[in-house]
C-alpha cells in the first residue's frame, strides 16, 4: 500500500489558514511521490476555535492500491515564543500489539533562546490505541522556564 508523510505537524495557531495538503506527501511501494492523487475531506476543522478535529486522505495507485488514513488536527492558542519539542517524523506506523515509544521520535527540545530542554521534562498523552487497528495522535507538551508551554503532536497509524 502507498504510505502517508507529514512534512509537519498537524497544529495550527487559531485564526491561522488551513493548509493540509501542504503538509503531506504520498509514496508509492516504488518509492514515486504521488501526493497528486489524495483527495481530502474534512467536515469540521474550525480554524477559529480551540480543539482537535479530524480529517480524512485517500488515495488510489495506477495499481489499485488504496489508502484511507483518519487524522487529527490541532487548532491550539500557543505564546510564539513557546519552546519547541522537534520529532524525526510527525507521523508513524506500528503493528497491532508491537511496543511502540513516542520518545524514540523526539529528537530535540528548545527554549526560544535555543537552549536545551531535556526530554525527560515532556509530558506525553496518548490517544492511540495500539491493541487495534486505527489510529491517533500522542499530545507532547513541555513547559519553559518562563510558564510558557509548547506543543508537539505525533499521528501515529495502527496496522494488522
Amino acid at each position: 500500500s502507498p504510505r502517508l508523510y507529514l512534512k509537519s505537524p498537524l497544529l495550527y495557531q487559531v485564526g491561522e489558514d488551513i493548509a493540509i495538503m501542504d503538509k503531506l506527501k504520498l509514496v508509492d511501494c516504488q518509492g514515486n511521490d504521488i501526493t497528486h492523487r489524495l483527495k481530502i475531506q474534512t467536515s469540521n476543522v474550525n480554524d477559529s476555535q480551540v480543539g482537535q478535529y479530524e480529517f480524512t486522505a485517500s488515495a488510489v495507485t495506477d495499481m489499485g492500491d488504496e489508502v484511507f488514513v483518519r487524522l487529527p488536527v490541532n487548532i491550539m492558542s500557543y505564546d510564539a515564543n513557546a519552546p519547541i519539542i522537534e520529532l524525526s517524523e510527525y507521523l508513524a506506523y506500528t503493528k497491532v500489539g508491537e511496543p511502540f515509544s513516542p520518545t524514540d521520535y523526539i529528537t530535540g527540545v528548545k527554549d526560544m533562546n535555543g537552549f536545551t530542554i531535556h526530554v525527560s521534562e515532556v509530558f506525553i498523552f496518548s490517544q492511540v490505541n495500539l491493541d487495534q487497528p486505527g489510529g491517533g495522535q500522542y499530545r507532547m507538551e513541555v513547559i519553559d522556564g518562563n510558564g510558557r508551554k509548547g506543543y508537539a503532536f505525533l499521528s501515529v497509524i495502527v496496522t494488522e
